[in-house]
């Protein structure tokens, strides 16, 4: 497969994830060396009793952002393990966008570096995630 910016195909893909849609995070780039998540707006839902943007949500976005994008290579993974850093807060009411490129694609795992921003521009969050492979899938088949 050869490496592509911006991959429309692999982007139509991505399969419906309910736990991404009840959060209101939506794919809108994927290609194999990395992908691009937005969440808009953060709903006040989605933020700590202080205000800010909950960590699970910031995690969540990261995590899904590594595993369309160890996907892409159309095969199965799941993540094995995760160094997260939470740099600063958001809040509710902006854009949250996460952002990935692989760092090594091997045979058995895909090692995935994704960054969540909020509508500034400012960093939020700094994760790696080692996504273990499950084996191939079928040609044709939406990204799990």
């Amino acid at each position: 497969m050869e490496n592509r910016d911006n991959d429309e195909e692999l982007l139509s893909r991505v399969e419906r994830v309910p736990f991404m849609e009840m959060l209101g995070i939506k794919p809108v780039k994927v290609s194999l060396n990395g992908a691009e998540l937005v969440l808009d707006p953060v709903r006040d839902e989605e933020t700590n009793p202080y205000g800010m943007i909950h960590g699970g949500v910031l995690y969540t976005i990261s995590d899904s952002c590594a595993g369309i994008t160890a996907r892409a290579d159309n095969r199965r993974y799941v993540t094995q393990c995760a160094d997260f850093h939470y740099l600063s807060s958001g809040k509710a009411g902006e854009r949250l966008t996460a952002r990935s490129r692989v760092i090594k694609r091997g045979r058995s795992s895909c090692i995935v570096e994704v960054t969540t921003f909020d509508a500034a521009g400012r960093q939020l969050t700094l994760g790696v995630f080692t996504m273990f492979c499950l084996g191939e899938k079928k040609q044709g088949t939406p990204l799990q």
